[in-house]
This record gives structure tokens, sequence and C-alpha cells, in this order.
């Protein structure tokens, strides 16, 4: 094993794999793969609270607001839906159908 290969840590290693142009795709995309959670963070959703109020006490303020606020209207109209036998799903024409060729 050469020296500089038995130097390198795991995560290293893979990088080497994935970045060698001599090896076979397949191979380098596995190693690049196995890489992307230790070199790209994930996306989270994180709540920040203030240290003086916890959970509780913001759920029931939001509480008060939305009752403060009153009940929202969606304004619009009723449209009428053609219904066939049941179990039958109707033909959706918004649906762009391709064609191979």
């Amino acid at each position: 094993m050469d020296d500089a290969v038995a130097k390198l840590n795991s995560l290293d290693f893979l990088r080497a794999v994935y970045l060698n142009n001599e090896l076979p795709l397949s191979v380098r995309m596995r190693a690049a793969r196995d890489c992307l959670p230790f070199e790209v963070p994930k996306l989270a959703v994180l709540a920040t609270l203030r240290p003086t109020e916890g959970l509780g006490e913001r759920l029931e303020a939001a509480i008060r607001r939305s009752l403060q606020s009153g009940p929202r209207l969606i304004e619009g109209e009723a449209v009428e839906v053609a219904q066939g036998p049941p179990g039958q799903v109707p033909p959706n024409h918004n649906i762009r159908r391709h064609r191979a060729g």
C-alpha cells in the first residue's frame, strides 16, 4: 500500500477515489455519494426560543392572536364538478401527455 494512501482518513480516501478520472464512473459516483453527507450540511429547521419564555407561553400567545383576528374567509365561487360512476376517475385535460418519438 502506498504511504500517501495509508495516511489518509476514510473521507480523504473517498475524495481521492471520486476525483480520480482513471477509475470507472460507477466507482467514482459511489464514493461521491458516500462523501456527500460529510461535505454538504443537511438543511434543518431550528426553533429558537427566548430564554424568558417557554414553548407553552409561546403557544398560548399564538392561540390568543389567532382568536383575536377572527376566522379568515376564502373568497371565490363554487365550481360544479361532473361525477362519473364510482371508482372511475375523470380525465384531466390539463395534463400534457408526452410521446416518445
